[in-house]
């Protein structure tokens, strides 16, 4: 079966472009009120999959979420620079750093 993005899947619900929107509005007032500095966001696996989609710059409406294993208490690190750090209303740069990092868990077993 083919994603529909802007199909809602369930009454109440939004469809992942809608989604995309809100996660992407989030963000910019995040990196707005933060002012460049460092930010902790503590979210669920689609939440990551949506920050992915918007820092890569995929527009809303692309096919399907990406789909992207996310484990439990795993860590995604992105890092941001103004493209022009005199002027940063001129932009960013988002760099993923690690994706998915579950290195300082214990191992199970």
């Amino acid at each position: 079966m083919r994603h529909s993005p802007h199909r809602v899947p369930a009454p109440g619900a939004e469809s992942w472009n809608d989604f995309v929107r809100r996660i992407a509005a989030a963000l910019s007032a995040l990196v707005r009120a933060a002012g460049w500095r460092r930010c902790l966001v503590v979210a669920h696996g689609e939440t990551v999959n949506a920050v992915h989609h918007v820092l890569w710059g995929l527009p809303v409406g692309w096919p399907a979420p990406l789909g992207l294993a996310v484990g439990h208490a795993s860590v995604t690190r992105w890092r941001v620079e103004a493209l022009e750090p005199a002027r940063p209303d001129l932009g960013a740069d988002w760099q993923l750093v690690s994706h998915n990092d579950v290195q300082r868990l214990p191992s199970a077993g």
